[in-house]
């Protein structure tokens, strides 16, 4: 939510289906700086999907972390490692 910082309580983060243990990104650590003022682009969460495996227990949610990547740069990031 606009405005909202590290320090705020994210939407249902109370129920465990939130975490801040990955994926806070802020985007005015990353803006060029030109002494024109603030960066008013807020900040993201990645959270973790909710899944429930095949093969594991029904009605029993597991959490899975994934990011859509282009596969152009994920073959470049096999070849940097």
């Amino acid at each position: 939510r606009y405005g909202d910082g590290p320090k705020d309580v994210l939407a249902l983060e109370s129920n465990g289906d939130y975490t801040r243990d990955i994926g806070y990104l802020h985007f005015a650590d990353f803006q060029n700086v030109t002494g024109t003022g603030d960066n008013l682009l807020n900040n993201v969460w990645y959270q973790p999907e909710e899944v429930f495996p095949v093969d594991g227990t029904p009605e029993v949610r597991q959490h899975a972390f994934w990011v859509p990547v282009d596969t152009t740069y994920f073959n470049l990031s096999k070849k940097l490692e």
